[in-house]
């Protein structure tokens, strides 16, 4: 996100942007449609759904084609 462009396809199981806090204002620019697959528990202790679906958001913000999957009660995978 940092860096967007035209890929071929980004991944993230149990995962979602880094750093102690998301600004929207630090990303700008296109993924022209890349495929962001973001998949994520509910309940992950490591990784709070909250910044998955922010980091949804910012890829989405992007132009990137995002599907975000959040997987009821299967802890950190």
């Amino acid at each position: 996100a940092r860096h967007p462009q035209k890929l071929g396809g980004v991944v993230g199981f149990s995962g979602g942007l880094i750093g102690p806090e998301i600004h929207d204002s630090k990303y700008s620019g296109s993924m022209e449609q890349t495929p962001v697959f973001l998949g994520c528990s509910d309940v992950d202790p490591h990784i709070p759904k909250e910044r998955v679906d922010k980091t949804a958001e910012i890829f989405d913000k992007l132009n990137a084609s995002v599907t975000k999957r959040i997987y009821e009660g299967m802890g950190h995978t």
